[in-house]
């Protein structure tokens, strides 16, 4: 993004939220919750006249508690949408096929009484990771089909995963200077993200391709998407609802890939059509280890700790590299 404008025509994009329960095995630093996130990304949206916002949360993390109810029935007042997710937020490659149905059924019944007020029913995948084998893909699509079920993919995402962990450790040690800084470094990478993204779909399609962006339900993404909708809104992005979104090819049909890899529509699409993207993702998220260390903080290790509780719901084995590369 140069100018604080597109550096082409109009951008056509559908927000999204994922997790705003966060995941099994990573909990909501002190001082944040749920409830407060949840209320963040609604005043956000409200703020910059985005409509019609479907969240995609795994349901494993609030079980059993009001927390479910209430963040759920807060976000479908303010005239917003609930997908499934899975329940346990296990890849489908570490999975079989057959528990990761079962996981899809068991959140679909817990999230049934919002997803049935939702226009359409809408499935995103887990980690929007399709699985490492076509023959599973294939499956859990006729599974889709048989039960009413669209899916909603990504186009474009912005490595909130990442930042969210010097933001976590900027909060444990109540470090307002560098929090600041980490919350600006983000906005300022996302817009980069942004037209890295929107040039790759662009050179891949030979045209302008309507988007599905993505942000997590985390303390980082409730704190800056106020800020983010309105740099997007004055660099010329038009915010649309994720139906229209789909009515663009390039959403609504699958790429010819089977990628076990951490990739969204945008970077399969330019795999199939050999069709480079600029520093996406970005080069510099290996430097974010090194802001306020804290043992047992790092990507890595968060990131292996969550995966095998996250995997053990569905007798899944992680592979934290399919995350990471």
């Amino acid at each position: 993004m140069t100018g604080g404008s597109m550096s082409t025509s109009k951008l056509r994009l559908a927000m999204t939220v994922d997790d705003l329960f966060m995941w099994p095995g990573l909990p909501f630093p002190e001082g944040s919750s749920p409830q407060t996130v949840s209320r963040q990304l609604i005043d956000a949206f409200a703020n910059n006249g985005v409509k019609d916002v479907y969240a995609f949360s795994c349901t494993r993390p609030v079980e059993e508690t009001r927390i479910l109810p209430e963040v759920l029935d807060a976000w479908c007042s303010a005239g917003h949408h609930v997908g499934n997710h899975t329940h346990y937020h296990c890849a489908l490659n570490w999975c079989s096929v057959e528990n990761y149905e079962r996981d899809m059924d068991r959140s679909e019944v817990l999230l049934r009484p919002w997803i049935e007020h939702a226009p359409t029913k809408y499935f995103r995948f887990a980690f929007d990771m399709w699985g490492e084998q076509s023959e599973k893909t294939d499956r859990v699509m006729l599974k889709l089909a048989r039960s009413g079920f669209h899916y909603a993919p990504i186009s474009m995402w912005f490595s909130d995963t990442f930042f969210m962990l010097p933001h976590f450790r900027a909060m444990a040690q109540k470090n307002a200077r560098v929090i600041d800084e980490v919350e600006e470094l983000f906005i300022d990478k996302w817009m980069a993200q942004l037209k890295s993204q929107a040039d790759g779909a662009r050179a891949a399609m030979g045209r302008d391709v309507t988007h599905i962006a993505l942000i997590h339900g985390s303390p980082l993404g409730g704190a800056t998407m106020d800020r983010i909708c309105q740099r997007m809104l004055a660099a010329g992005v038009e915010f649309v609802p994720l139906e229209e979104a789909m009515r663009d090819p390039f959403n609504a049909v699958v790429p010819p890939l089977t990628e076990r890899r951490f990739r969204n529509f945008t970077q399969k699409w330019c795999e199939v059509t050999e069709t480079p993207m600029e520093d996406m993702p970005p080069s510099m998220l290996s430097e974010l280890g090194s802001v306020l260390p804290i043992p047992g903080m790092d990507a890595a290790a968060v990131f292996e700790k969550c995966f095998l509780e996250l995997g053990g719901g569905v007798d899944g084995k992680p592979v934290v590299s399919d995350f990471l590369e």
